[in-house]
């Protein structure tokens, strides 16, 4: 075994980039913690793959040494790397959590954006401080990542922060707030219902997307509220004075799939800002009674 470990040792540092993917790989597979220092050193290998697969390999050998070189690799330049990093932090148990947290105020932002990412993936209620105190970061990739960590936990004490990312200047950040809000579920209502009523359009038009389950602009989430007050709130929104949160409100009123909302999207064929959409949320809800109002409504009648 000796002399196969310093043949792959060799052929790590062969100037063949594929001979050191391969030797790397079989390291991995390996695990053998006398590699450890010289797979440390692959984890800067000029070739992304080798890093990559080392990253791996101290993974499963473990240790404070294996974790700050995965650390180091958050900031790789490669998205294949970092991603693969995460995963193998995660790979080494709940015990890396502590200096997981360190990093979420690391001066790299690649590096708080997968600690975060890596956090969220470990699913540990205990980083949940950490990453609320991460969605006020300065970089929008570390708060988009924190958000989404936020929603893979679901912990409720979450909802006010992630509310508050509604007023981000960045839509990725917006929308992956209202994600994690879906996810953590019925603790997300009220506040969502507040939202509603907020003096910024943009909040108004996240909230409405947020209680209809769509995680971006249009795309279908998961219809995950029926409560009644969901849908008055949501009828009321339809009489907003800003066109794209009178869109919104419509669509999520067909993705609740309440026939409660009938009548309120009948009348809203009348808004022709919003005709196209009232008419595919009634189509969701399915209700034969809305059938003569479509059908007038498709023939350009009663409108």
């Amino acid at each position: 075994m000796a002399d196969v470990l310093e043949d792959l040792l060799e052929a790590l540092e062969d100037v063949d980039d594929a001979t050191r993917e391969e030797a790397a790989k079989t390291l991995a597979d390996l695990g053998d913690p006398t590699t450890l220092d010289a797979l440390i050193g692959a984890c800067s290998d000029d070739f992304w793959s080798v890093r990559a697969h080392a990253g791996c390999a101290v993974s499963k050998i473990g240790g404070a040494k294996a974790l700050e070189a995965l650390i180091g690799l958050f900031n790789d330049p490669i998205m294949e790397v970092r991603d693969q990093a995460v995963d193998a932090t995660v790979r080494m148990g709940p015990g890396v959590l502590d200096r997981l947290l360190t990093s979420l105020k690391d001066e790299r932002w690649r590096v708080r954006e997968h600690a975060a990412k890596a956090a969220g993936k470990m699913g540990d209620a205990r980083s949940v401080d950490a990453l609320i105190l991460a969605c006020r970061d300065r970089d929008g990739a570390v708060k988009s990542a924190a958000a989404e960590a936020l929603g893979r936990i679901a912990d409720p004490k979450a909802v006010p922060a992630l509310v508050k990312l509604f007023r981000d200047s960045s839509k990725i950040v917006r929308e992956t707030a209202g994600t994690a809000l879906v996810y953590i579920g019925h603790p997300s209502v009220d506040p969502l219902i507040d939202s509603l009523k907020d003096k910024d359009f943009v909040v108004r038009c996240h909230a409405a997307r947020a209680l209809g389950g769509m995680t971006t602009d249009y795309q279908i989430g998961k219809t995950w509220v029926r409560d009644a007050k969901v849908v008055d709130a949501l009828i009321a929104a339809l009489k907003d004075s800003d066109r794209a949160v009178r869109e919104d409100a419509t669509i999520a009123l067909g993705m609740i799939g309440d026939s409660r909302a009938i009548d309120a999207l009948i009348d809203a064929m009348k808004d022709g800002a919003v005709k196209r959409h009232a008419i595919a949320s009634l189509g969701m809800i399915g209700d034969s009674r809305a059938l003569p109002a479509v059908l007038d409504a498709l023939k350009g009648k009663g409108i």
